[in-house]
């Protein structure tokens, strides 16, 4: 294991030696005609720019006006910058881009690829949302005896319910966890509800007064 600091610049030569032998040793080897291939890196919702996605090309080559699948979303490539801001024309394996154009928010870790029958695509994707709708659905009727008798015996148990909004999918996550592992003797649980992905500003905390 290579000890790497990206503020002392500790390590990072030894981690790019590391690096260089391993893909000769495996013979690693990009393809760069290949259609573009991608993973998220981060994404937020952006009210100037729509959904903004962080991605890393780890195969072929991503192209402005490429139709592309990525999570739940079947759309075009609008335009990519650099990670100096620059404008991209298209970005060739191992370049981290930021991309415009889908027009659903997707998770951390979602692939994304190239795709050139459209028909299909969309296909794929209706399939992905139709499977999200019905586990979500599955979820939230799914009552058991077990589940049934803990809420009842929950019932004289305060509990905080919180709309839970963040300004990028990577921040909401470890929000949600931190806030439902919160408990203290007057309040035993926070639940978030409606976790979702939001540009966010500083009146946006918002509290509901106690009802009379």
């Amino acid at each position: 294991m290579i000890e790497v600091s990206a503020v002392t610049k500790q390590g990072l030569d030894e981690l790019v030696d590391r690096i260089m032998l391993e893909s000769e040793i495996l013979e690693l080897k990009a393809r760069p005609d290949a259609p573009g291939k991608g993973l998220v890196v981060e994404s937020k919702q952006s009210p100037e720019q729509g959904v903004v996605v962080t991605v890393l090309v780890t195969d072929g080559t991503l192209r402005v006006k490429d139709q592309v699948v990525c999570g739940e979303s079947f759309s075009r490539v609008r335009a990519m910058i650099d990670d100096h801001g620059h404008n991209l024309q298209e970005a060739g394996p191992s370049t981290p881009v930021t991309m415009y154009g889908l027009d659903r928010l997707p998770n951390p870790g979602d692939k994304l690829f190239v795709v050139e029958d459209a028909k299909k695509a969309r296909e794929v994707v209706e399939d992905r949302q139709r499977r999200i709708r019905e586990l979500s659905l599955a979820e939230r009727s799914a009552v058991t005896l077990e589940t049934l008798s803990a809420k009842l015996a929950e019932r004289d148990v305060q509990e905080i319910k919180v709309i839970l909004k963040a300004d990028a999918m990577g921040s909401l996550e470890p929000l949600r966890k931190c806030l439902e592992e919160l408990t203290t003797p007057k309040c035993a649980s926070i639940s978030c509800t409606r976790p979702s992905v939001a540009s966010t500003r500083p009146t946006s905390a918002w509290r509901r007064p106690p009802a009379r």
